[in-house]
């Protein structure tokens, strides 16, 4: 008797067999199918493979490669100061030297998906603890008063 193929809802991916391997297959949020092996002969294994992905998916660990999302820090940081070439070279040596001393030793190994509000927040609030805010509210701040 022939077994009853069981339809998966919409979104869950599918399981499929390749030779006497089970497969899982899933899209990221971003509409790229991804793949990933059960290394079992049993569908279960693949079933649960799926399970795991789609966890990973919904919290944005799960990334097609050369994707965007798997940009790191760095990359982009660097890709910013290439399309900026137009810049005077006075102007573009100052990005170089901010952008090497102070956010790619924090941001440079971040995935650029994961630099979330809350990842600002504890930058900023690391730069205040050195004593080094940007803005011209600080700079004032650190000025002597001029009185008159």
């Amino acid at each position: 008797m022939a077994r009853k193929k069981h339809k998966r809802s919409y979104g869950l991916g599918r399981v499929f067999q390749r030779g006497k391997i089970w497969w899982a297959e899933v899209y990221d949020g971003e509409g790229h199918k991804l793949r990933r092996s059960s290394k079992s002969e049993n569908r279960e294994d693949a079933v649960n493979t799926i399970a795991a992905m789609i966890r990973g998916r919904s919290r944005g660990e799960l990334v097609a490669i050369d994707t965007p999302a798997t940009y790191k820090g760095a990359e982009l940081l660097d890709e910013y100061l290439q399309k900026r070439c137009k810049l005077a070279k006075k102007t573009l040596e100052t990005y170089r030297s901010q952008i090497d001393l102070h956010l790619k030793p924090y941001f440079g190994l971040f995935r650029v998906a994961k630099i979330t509000t809350d990842v600002m927040s504890d930058y900023r609030d690391l730069r205040a603890k050195q004593g080094r805010m940007s803005g011209s509210n600080t700079k004032e701040e650190n000025r002597p008063a001029l009185s008159i």
